[in-house]
């Protein structure tokens, strides 16, 4: 279950994550959560949903213990491993890619 979760359900629902993903980021310590934290907690639902059919847990049962039983990464995380495996194959383009010249000049 955990495999065709892994193949099918993540890149549908992280497809060009990347371009729409704001990083979910906390000015300080009283100010409310900021970034795509509707999508995230959207995707962290379908996660949780998951993980308790892999186990067959309660569905009481906490999601940090479903994904840590089910060896899946949070959401927050997994959507963060996936921008940042996109920026460094950006970062990693040979000079020749006409992409190349562009994502330079954004990166300034």
């Amino acid at each position: 279950m955990r495999q065709l979760y892994q193949a099918t359900a993540v890149p549908k629902m992280l497809y060009a994550a990347s371009l729409w993903f704001t990083p979910v980021y906390q000015n300080g310590s009283d100010h409310p959560l900021r970034g795509s934290m509707g999508v995230a907690r959207r995707l962290s639902t379908v996660q949780r949903m998951a993980a308790v059919s892999m186990t067959g847990a309660l569905c009481t049962t906490a999601t940090d213990v479903l994904e840590a039983h089910s060896n899946l990464l949070p959401t927050s995380l997994l959507l963060q491993n996936t921008c940042h495996r996109a920026i460094i194959r950006m970062a990693a383009l040979p000079a020749t890619h006409p992409l190349y010249i562009p994502i330079r000049r954004a990166a300034k």
